[in-house]
């Protein structure tokens, strides 16, 4: 095995439970079960004192891949139970329910269902193959991704459309009041760089995880870890400056997607084709030089990192672990990625998180690296710098004759500004 393999275990898959708490006794063994089978269980017991409970519960079915709902004459007496399923239905989470006395009803009343008898229900343990059976089928159900597959190299005319029908068909979804929404749309740039670092600072502050993967063209590792009154946005963006809020979003999109990739690893698919010449005569080199200094940090051995060479990229693909995506395309020169959809749909984030990875692992074996060797990640980075150096080198000018902060015998900005912050 190799040396990431601690940093990057197997993908647990998340089940909510729903239930009635006068059935607690009998969901408490159900849970020490799915625990014991590997999987990561959200249930009443994971809800944090000082936050809203229905705003939690919402939160936990939006980011589970299955909804078990146990039903029972209690539970089918408490409405609450038949509001978790709507709203787990309207996310297009599967429902599984495990009966115990009553047949499915409502919105699950034509659903396949295990069915506790009276001679099983004083020994749950014998049906917990069966429910195991249930819960990996419910696992490999077909993601709900058809907006994305839409949506791959539209031009702006289906970008505009792919809009109207997100608004019309996703919009009841991803209202505020639902907590982190399956879906989510935005159509500029800053609104993608502010909920990158959202959404990422959110996993954290549910106390999980995961790898970052991401496919684009400098990666959000372009950015230093400095505030965002530093001089390197200055050459950045010297011929269109931003304003004080876009930065900082830059800023913290980068701080808390590092804060994941410290505990878990980065995959990074990095397509430097890119023309950033709109931006100013040096932010293409200032980028580069910060992604490379990235990549040979001695701090981050589980950084992987491939280069392509596309012309122009017109699509970002970014994944923290299977928590959430964000796909981007282009469609308009100079302002960066304008059509963005964010995805917590568990099973449609899990299919692309493998289909990165495969991806991924082909383009390590064309530069004659298994994808499983304990160096992989270290080997990887070398020919990335390797080549991204060819790249710095073949700019319209070289960074130590032409950069500002070159010309003038000052450092590169590697660290936090003084009276700065992120």
């Amino acid at each position: 095995m190799g040396k990431t393999d601690a940093m990057v275990p197997a993908p647990r898959y998340r089940v909510f439970v729903s239930y009635s708490h006068r059935d607690h006794a009998h969901v408490r063994e159900i849970v020490a079960y799915l625990q014991r089978e590997g999987l990561d269980v959200l249930w009443t017991e994971n809800i944090r004192p000082g936050d809203g409970f229905t705003d939690q519960i919402q939160r936990f079915i939006s980011l589970s891949h299955l909804c078990l709902v146990f039903l029972t004459p209690s539970s089918n007496a408490r409405g609450w139970v038949q509001q978790e399923i709507g709203y787990a239905r309207a996310l297009k989470v599967p429902v599984l329910p495990l009966t115990a006395g009553v047949l499915p009803k409502g919105l699950i009343e034509f659903d396949q269902a295990i069915r506790l008898d009276k001679q099983t229900a004083p020994c749950f343990h014998s049906i917990f193959p069966l429910l195991t059976t249930a819960v990996r089928r419910a696992q490999r159900c077909v993601a709900y991704d058809t907006y994305l597959k839409r949506w791959i190299n539209p031009d702006a005319l289906q970008a505009v459309r792919l809009a109207e029908v997100i608004r019309d068909q996703v919009g009841a979804v991803a209202g505020a009041e639902m907590g982190i929404p399956s879906w989510r749309h935005v159509q500029n740039n800053a609104d993608r760089v502010r909920l990158l670092g959202e959404y990422a600072q959110e996993m954290t502050r549910l106390g999980q995880s995961g790898m970052v993967r991401q496919k684009s063209g400098l990666t959000s590792f372009q950015t230093p870890l400095v505030g965002p009154n530093d001089t390197y946005f200055h050459v950045r963006y010297e011929s269109r400056p931003k304003d004080y809020d876009y930065r900082r979003a830059i800023c913290n999109e980068r701080k808390f997607l590092t804060d994941h990739a410290a505990q878990r690893g980065t995959k990074l698919i990095i397509n430097p084709g890119g023309d950033y010449s709109h931006y100013g005569p040096h932010s293409k080199e200032i980028r580069l030089e910060q992604l490379i200094a990235f990549l040979e940090e001695p701090d981050h051995p589980h950084v992987s990192a491939v280069v392509i060479h596309e012309a122009n990229p017109r699509e970002s693909l970014t994944l923290v672990g299977d928590w959430f995506s964000a796909t981007s395309v282009e469609i308009q020169l100079a302002h960066g990625f304008r059509q963005t959809v964010f995805c917590t749909h568990a099973p449609t984030v899990t299919r692309q998180m493998a289909e990165f990875d495969q991806q991924f692992d082909l383009l390590l074996q064309r530069h004659g690296i298994p994808a499983d060797a304990a160096d992989a990640p270290a080997r990887s980075r070398q020919i990335a710098v390797r080549e991204l150096a060819d790249i710095l080198n073949q700019t319209a000018t070289h960074a130590g004759e032409s950069c500002p902060q070159c010309r003038q015998g000052l450092p590169h900005p590697t660290g936090y500004p003084s009276g700065g912050d992120i």
